[in-house]
């Protein structure tokens, strides 16, 4: 529950971001030219972002560009908007005059990448997340988006060595767990697998992404009362997590304990969440 000193600063900030839309919007309706400062158009921006009013957005970037030309949030912002309304050549031009200008910035690397991912350019994207990676903080997410490419053109070696990277970086990273297993699967090194969950565990014991993929393992190998056990594990430490009641079943079924089975399947219904 919000403290009364955040609950008025969260306030404060949805009436600054109404205010400067409906100011905005007021400009447009007037064909008329207001100062807007940098922050105000982000939040615009971003507003217009939330509502999936994507044309809205990039002509605001456009605007923000012009009335604040030193600014590099907005281009950076209208490459970004290019991308996701599928305008990738445009957002590629865009980027490569923005790293001629300022060729230190991570978000021209991570946009390029994610568009070269898009247009399945994957050596190219890799590239790019590569260079991301010398000025990044936080470097978990472009890793496991390294391994991703990897994967997508089948070297699941070098897609194996980048997801356990990312899970080094952020031990809870649950699609890095996820295609980590799988690759470990598609190149028969379970065994191998099994050791670094259970490692993984022994240094975060409290991960119920680490006992599902460890449980996962042990059914791939044929390990049913182990893949059991580290199922009911994820389950003592996340009660609701549906796919471990599923798997559960799945394995009681194939040893043939039926009842059991049952039960697991119908407990997972209790969690599944409904489709839209």
């Amino acid at each position: 529950m919000m403290e009364d000193d955040e609950l008025e600063n969260f306030e404060e900030q949805n009436d600054n971001l109404g205010n400067s839309v409906q100011r905005y919007e007021e400009m447009l309706r007037n064909h008329s030219h207001y100062f807007f400062d940098v922050d105000a158009l982000l939040r615009i921006i971003d507003h217009y972002i939330e509502k999936a009013e994507y044309d809205k957005a990039i002509e605001v970037s456009k605007y923000a560009s012009n009335l604040h030309p030193n600014s590099m949030h907005f281009k950076i912002k209208q490459a970004h908007l290019y991308s996701m309304v599928g305008r990738h050549n445009e957002a590629l031009e865009m980027l490569d005059r923005l790293e001629d200008v300022n060729p230190y910035d991570i978000d021209i690397f991570i946009i390029r990448g994610n568009i070269f991912n898009t247009l399945e350019r994957f050596e190219e994207a890799i590239n790019n997340y590569t260079r991301a990676l010398e000025f990044a903080e936080i470097k978990d997410e472009l890793l496991f988006c390294i391994g991703a490419s990897y994967q997508n053109i089948l070297n699941y070696h070098e897609a194996i060595r980048y997801y356990k990277a990312s899970l080094k970086e952020n031990s809870n990273h649950e699609m890095a767990m996820e295609e980590l297993t799988a690759c470990l699967g598609l190149t028969g090194r379970l065994e191998e697998g099994i050791i670094y969950f259970q490692k993984l565990i022994d240094t975060n014991p409290y991960s119920y992404l680490a006992w599902y993929n460890l449980g996962d393992l042990f059914l791939k190998t044929g390990k049913y009362d182990k893949s059991i056990e580290a199922f009911e594990y994820t389950i003592i430490i996340k009660e609701d997590f549906a796919p471990a009641y599923l798997d559960m079943g799945t394995v009681l079924a194939l040893l043939e304990r039926y009842d059991e089975a049952i039960a697991k399947y119908k407990a997972s219904f209790e969690y599944l969440r409904p489709m839209p």
